[in-house]
């Protein structure tokens, strides 16, 4: 008799482990055998599921980079003002890390290590690449609906938004500081920018 299917549960369990051990220990500084321990399961338990560590760091790339997923697209398809939309992002996104603080030097060091994993590098610019679009497309609407200037590029907008969001995640981060007034502060400069 075949064994039960517990792919959906085992998974996110390695993940979350994988996550708690790397934010004590650093990737490289991690083993499969901390995680296995964490878990309570074998090392090739965790082998089983993924192939190498390099397979388990991207689907925790993969996780982390689409934990906001659900929000973003009530976001993006809501019918409120352009710029409100936007920062309602921020604002749900800061409460997501904030949920997540464990999460938050894995993230720092995935970043780091896309320089060097092309397929991090892939899953991060895949994810860049379709929140600008969005974004750009949320302020196009908002230039139609004449709550953004018309000389604004969307494109390039939606690409600083990013670069502000990205960079206040760096700055709080990297200096202790509260995430919420850094983001805060950062992206209404550009949304009152942005204003007609």
């Amino acid at each position: 008799m075949p064994r039960p299917d517990v792919s959906h549960e085992r998974i996110p369990e390695i993940l979350d482990a994988a996550a708690q051990i790397f934010s004590v220990h650093g990737i490289d500084g991690a083993s499969m055998e901390q995680i296995a321990d964490v878990c309570g399961i074998s090392k090739a338990t965790i082998y089983h599921y993924f192939k190498s560590k390099e397979a388990l760091i991207l689907a925790l790339v993969r996780r982390l980079f689409n934990a906001d997923q659900a929000e973003f697209e009530k976001i993006v398809a809501a019918d409120a003002p352009a710029l409100e939309r936007l920062r309602m992002y921020s604002v749900e996104l800061v409460k997501l890390l904030e949920r997540n603080t464990v999460l938050m030097p894995v993230l720092a060091e995935i970043r780091a290590r896309a320089a060097r994993m092309s397929a991090v590098q892939s899953v991060i610019d895949d994810y860049f690449t379709k929140y600008t679009e969005a974004f750009a497309d949320i302020i196009q609407q908002g230039k139609a609906r004449g709550e953004v200037r018309n000389a604004v590029d969307s494109h390039e907008a939606a690409l600083a938004y990013v670069a502000l969001v990205e960079g206040s995640l760096l700055i709080a981060f990297s200096t202790g500081q509260a995430l919420a007034p850094v983001m805060s502060v950062s992206v209404s400069v550009l949304l009152d920018g942005l204003r007609a």
